[in-house]
């Protein structure tokens, strides 16, 4: 291995990160310009062969790794909380955002815990201004809204890419349905979450006329059905990440990104 793959792979050591965390808290944190934000990582997900992917060496495929998720949420995320104890201890973040991956492939239990094991540091039912959490459409049903609610959440992210079957398909993905998605919505509105949905631009076949005619029709459909507080369109910039994409391919895509913007 070379000295800079070596360096690459290098893990700081727990304490020294700990260190870092509490001097910059005590002693270094501006609280009238700055804000302490948490972000829970969920490093799984139900999608094989998601091709704009850019996480996809970092993600785990759950269905195959049914004992390594459970051992995950159970375990491992568990300890590092407690790990963290002292350092979530200094103050209270200002927001707590839960993503991955896919957070909603917590159980409920799996869910209370992890919840009850970060208020054992801070308030974090009552003092945190704003906790998001990241959920597929099919995981979301009445027991775990009222979880989200009981644990008074101000934020769900409803990550729905796109409403094209040709390009779901592509990206091996499933459709909940515009049914499904209705009855979502509406729980989320009778709960009065505040939610946001996640579509994905240029994930089709490389054609910019039929890119954009995907995403005009996706945000037609996800503003006059869903009605959804906010829309967050991403842009696949896979490619951009892509060490072995020629030159051209790349300049191709920032092209498309810049008439998206």
């Amino acid at each position: 291995m070379r000295n800079s793959d070596q360096e690459n792979n290098r893990q700081v050591p727990l304490e020294a990160l700990l260190t870092l965390w509490q001097n910059r808290l005590l002693n270094d944190f501006d609280e009238a310009n700055e804000f302490f934000n948490i972000y829970v990582d969920s490093p799984f997900c139900e999608g094989a062969e998601c091709r704009y992917c850019c996480y996809t060496p970092n993600i785990i495929k759950s269905a195959s790794n049914s004992k390594l998720l459970k051992k995950y949420y159970d375990e491992t995320l568990i300890d590092n909380i407690r790990e963290f104890n002292e350092v979530l201890s200094i103050r209270t973040p200002d927001t707590v955002y839960f993503g991955g991956g896919t957070s909603s492939l917590m159980s409920l239990e799996q869910m209370d815990r992890v919840f009850t094991e970060l208020q054992h540091c801070f308030d974090f039912r009552n003092s945190v201004k704003e906790k998001t959490f990241e959920c597929n459409p099919w995981h979301i049903a009445q027991r775990r809204m009222h979880l989200l609610i009981d644990w008074n959440f101000t934020h769900v992210t409803l990550g729905i890419q796109t409403f094209y079957e040709g390009a779901l398909r592509l990206n091996d993905r499933i459709s909940p349905g515009l049914d499904r998605l209705t009855a979502v919505a509406e729980l989320l509105e009778q709960s009065n979450m505040w939610y946001n949905v996640d579509l994905m631009a240029f994930i089709y076949r490389d054609d910019l006329d039929e890119d954009l005619a995907i995403l005009k029709n996706d945000l037609d459909i996800t503003e006059r059905v869903l009605h959804p507080k906010r829309i967050t369109v991403y842009p696949n910039y896979y490619k951009l990440k892509n060490p072995q994409a020629s030159i051209e391919n790349r300049e191709h895509t920032f092209n498309k990104i810049r008439l998206f913007a």
